[in-house]
């Protein structure tokens, strides 16, 4: 699994997360990479999630009236460089992740029922 791979499940199974906060959390495994760079990075490790359907997507304040998107939604959300910015004042939206059912059992490296 890829850092960034890594980085984006373990974040998400642990709580919902700001897409901004991602790219703070991978400026530590690629503390050279430009924040254009670590976007892109970023941008096509949780479209790969989301089309794995490990991932959802929000938007929304956080801990507020966070509604999902779907999954069509959700990749044009990545595309939108707004979306990766830190809210402005606290409960202003903000697109967040967080992981799927399925999205946790890939991280803990369990498979679902009908898999096995």
């Amino acid at each position: 699994m890829s850092a960034a791979r890594q980085q984006s499940l373990s974040m998400a199974v642990d709580d919902s997360y700001g897409l901004w906060e991602l790219l703070w959390g991978l400026h530590t495994d690629f503390p050279e990479a430009p924040p254009a760079r670590l976007r892109s990075i970023a941008r096509q490790v949780l479209a790969g999630l989301v089309r794995e359907g490990l991932l959802t997507l929000t938007f929304g304040p956080a801990g507020g009236a966070e509604e999902p998107l779907a999954r069509e939604q959700a990749l044009a959300a990545l595309d939108q460089p707004g979306n990766w910015a830190a809210p402005g004042r606290l409960g202003d939206p903000e697109t967040r992740f967080f992981a799927t059912a399925a999205g946790e059992r890939a991280y803990f490296g369990q498979t679902a029922p009908a898999e096995r």
